[in-house]
């Protein structure tokens, strides 16, 4: 593929578009019936059980699981697992990341763990 500028088009093109990362809870079916009762403060129950990697996925495709972990008073994500398709594509073309939202290398501001607890 080219660019309208005429080079080769590649990775590093992208670098700063965002994409939609969703983080999976769990998930469960209930009737209708059942949803028009639900009111504050009721529990739905879910078939991911406590302790079960959260799934993660980058615009509907998956992209590895992770652990619910609270830093500065946030709920993160601490990924514990990359997809292997991710992994084969890791340290392509990409250059390195100078300012990614919401994103971190590190557990916490000061590149320490937080007292990140587990959620």
């Amino acid at each position: 593929m080219h660019t309208a500028l005429g080079g080769r088009a590649s990775l590093a093109d992208l670098a700063d578009v965002e994409v939609a990362a969703v983080v999976e809870l769990g998930q469960t079916k209930i009737s209708l019936q059942e949803a028009r009762r639900l009111t504050a403060g009721d529990t739905i129950t879910l078939t991911r059980l406590a302790g079960e990697p959260y799934r993660v996925s980058i615009n509907d495709h998956p992209f590895g699981e992770g652990e619910a972990v609270v830093v500065a008073d946030q709920i993160c994500l601490r990924l514990t697992r990359l997809d292997p398709t991710v992994e084969d594509q890791h340290g392509s073309d990409m250059p390195a990341p100078s300012d990614r939202h919401g994103v971190s290398d590190t557990p916490g501001p000061s590149g320490r763990d937080s007292g990140g607890e587990q959620v």
